[in-house]
């Protein structure tokens, strides 16, 4: 029996070295887990568990824990496989694993192992394999794009790689002996159910982790930033670069388009043909020396600089097949600048929810992409409003959300 007034510990685990959108999500989970007197649960600690060969800040991350109250800190670990048997002579009362799994999956720090936890939130990537259930744990389901571009499964010179999709089989196992699978779009909460088979009884519909509206990004313009039209991106297949590529052309070449290009985000600086880089996001760049001259690759930036680019540019252009995307267009609207995105079901439901109001386009339709570019460039070029009419989430609808995850995880009865 848990002593009266005792504060129960949820570690929060990234089994992928994630940095910009999920890490944000992971800090944010844990200062709203960690700020408040839950109904059931109470208070609870919350420890962030990041893998320590990340390419990460620990001086800023450790600072960012601190800043987040007391309750919160920061653990470096390793995800590592165990062979099913072992794990169950060490943990004799372990749930049923089924025979398909022949090997699992736990969190090592070389201390505690997490074990000092009462439970876990893994942020689920569809390849993190089954993760022994040594502690109760719930899974954030961000999305499940392979469903839609089974291309990001791939190697980046294309091959198929059918050992991925084998861990994800595995890895879908385990989310359905989790306690809840949590999402923060119906159309994710329904993928997990249609596609990673978890029932719908332990499915979770939640607003997004960070209140993407919470704070205006007030317009900052230096000497090197000018209007642009400014493609939040990276290398993964989903983020629709050909398509981009040819829309720019068209752009530029047919539509006398006049704002020049910036790429930027996480490995980006790759699609410039002159990193060497053999991507086809790189090949596409390559093989259109008019868009090329236009554009600047930027690469990762850190957040301040980002959100400079996001105020300074004219266009934000969100061009994806299949995305969550939430942050890139909410920043936009933050900054109140004019969005040009592709239409998908997530983002829809996204912006419709929070009152911002993109031009939209086909993920497919390079010439609809161009023109909506044009669009939105001569609206900037008159000074029209974007029109965005932006309402975010409620505390209320926050707390509601993630104490019924909370309450599932730890399994205390709904109050």
């Amino acid at each position: 029996m848990r002593p009266k007034g005792t504060a129960r510990t949820v570690a929060i685990l990234l089994p992928s070295a994630w940095r910009g959108g999920m890490l944000r999500n992971a800090f944010a989970l844990a200062r709203l887990i960690a700020g408040h007197e839950w109904d059931g649960p109470g208070r609870i600690n919350v420890v962030v568990g990041l893998l320590r060969d990340g390419l990460y800040n620990w001086l800023e991350l450790d600072a960012a824990a601190q800043a987040a109250g007391g309750d919160v800190s920061v653990r470096r670990l390793e995800w590592t496989s165990w062979p099913t048997d072992s794990v169950r002579r060490m943990f004799p009362s372990l749930p049923f694993v089924p025979p398909a799994v022949p090997a699992v999956m736990l969190p090592c720090d070389y201390r505690h192992n997490f074990l000092d936890c009462d439970a876990w939130i893994v942020f689920g990537r569809s390849t993190e394999g089954y993760v022994a259930p040594a502690r109760p744990y719930a899974v954030y389901c961000a999305d499940l794009i392979q469903r839609y571009v089974p291309q990001i499964f791939d190697t980046p010179n294309g091959r198929e790689q059918p050992e991925l999709w084998a861990l994800q089989l595995q890895t879908f196992l385990g989310w359905r002996a989790a306690r809840c699978v949590f999402a923060t779009t119906p159309q994710t909460v329904s993928d997990v159910v249609g596609y990673a088979g978890v029932p719908s009884s332990r499915t979770l519909l939640a607003p997004t982790l960070i209140d993407p509206l919470i704070d205006t990004i007030a317009p900052t313009q230096s000497v090197q930033d000018q209007p642009c039209i400014l493609w939040v991106t990276n290398l993964s297949p989903h983020k629709n670069h050909e398509v981009g590529v040819r829309a720019a052309r068209i752009y530029y070449e047919e539509l006398g388009g006049t704002l020049p290009l910036v790429v930027v985000g996480v490995d980006s600086q790759r699609l410039d043909p002159q990193s060497g880089a053999d991507r086809a996001g790189t090949r596409a760049f390559r093989a259109a020396p008019e868009v090329v001259r236009h554009t600047r690759f930027a690469g990762e930036v850190s957040d301040a600089a980002y959100m400079r680019m996001v105020s300074s540019a004219a266009v934000i252009w969100h061009n994806v097949i299949a995305d969550n995307g939430t942050f890139v267009v909410c920043d936009a609207a933050r900054a109140n600048r004019h969005v040009v995105s592709s239409d998908y079901p997530q983002i829809r439901y996204l912006c419709d929810r929070y009152g911002i109001h993109p031009i939209w386009h086909r993920a497919d339709d390079a010439r609809g992409a161009a023109q909506a570019l044009t669009l939105a460039e001569s609206r900037f070029r008159a000074g029209d409003s974007p029109h965005h009419s932006l309402r975010g989430s409620t505390e209320d609808d926050r707390i509601g959300a993630y104490g019924a995850v909370l309450r599932r995880l730890l399994g205390v009865a709904d109050v």
